[in-house]
């Protein structure tokens, strides 16, 4: 890699890069950052490397777009000469050695450099100082239903609950569990006992829809009524795929 040198560059000679990673880029974060740019300037440099007559951002997107929305001329900017393999590995130090990365994100990108670089899974984790895992199991995001990916991208499921959710190949009742997941939060712990539980079998018996009358005159109330799996007693839940068993039952 060549010295760094810091220049000052027309913006209008600067393209954006190709394997921008982050989809959550809002207009509200962009307006803070050239806010701040506006009145104390550019703090950081850019990263930008020499392409075809033009400059080509690595690092520094939104900087840059900031920048623009500021109305600046000219940016400052490191230039890296940079061939597209060493400008590919510097995206993903840019991109993914943050806290804040999006695990979708993450996984989309990881995927789009490993197949146009011909990278492998090994290779990649060499270059971000990651473990092989921590690499697979991002790309083994993509292959989650879309139900699943979508509730990780919103961050209503943690990365980690969402693998073990992902294990239930009953597609109803993943689907169930997802969705209840998401509304009401889950830990890692509590979706690991919600796929042992599913493996052994403890889901709902004989589920019977009921309606109980609201007690202040609204629509009624959906309940089902169903067979404790420990002590075969009939009680009512709301919930099918949650309510395995009286707790009393449980905690016997």
């Amino acid at each position: 890699m060549s010295e760094q040198k810091i220049q000052e560059i027309s913006i209008d000679l600067i393209d954006a890069p190709k394997l921008a990673m982050r989809s959550d880029i809002n207009d509200e974060d962009i307006d803070n950052l050239a806010a701040s740019i506006k009145q104390y300037g550019l703090l950081q440099p850019v990263i930008l490397r020499f392409a075809n007559g033009r400059y080509e951002l690595i690092a520094g997107h939104r900087r840059f777009i900031a920048c623009r929305r500021v109305g600046i001329p000219v940016i400052s900017a490191i230039i890296r000469e940079s061939d597209d393999r060493e400008a590919t590995i510097l995206m993903a130090h840019e991109n993914l050695l943050r806290r804040d990365v999006n695990p979708i994100d993450e996984a989309i990108f990881l995927s789009k450099i490993i197949k146009e670089n011909n990278f492998s899974v090994k290779e990649i984790a060499l270059f971000l100082n990651r473990s092989e895992a921590y690499i697979q199991d991002r790309l083994d995001i993509l292959g989650y239903p879309e139900y699943l990916i979508d509730a990780v991208g919103n961050k209503e499921i943690n990365l980690s609950a969402a693998h073990w959710l992902n294990k239930i190949t009953d597609e109803r009742v993943r689907r169930d569990y997802v969705s209840y997941a998401a509304t009401g939060g889950i830990t890692t712990k509590r979706a690991i006992a919600w796929v042992k539980s599913w493996e052994a079998g403890n889901i709902v018996k004989n589920p019977q829809e009921i309606q109980v009358p609201d007690p202040v005159g609204g629509m009624p109330i959906i309940k089902y009524e169903t067979d404790c799996i420990l002590c075969g007693e009939k009680d009512e839940t709301k919930n099918l795929m949650l309510y395995y068993a009286h707790i009393d039952c449980y905690n016997k």
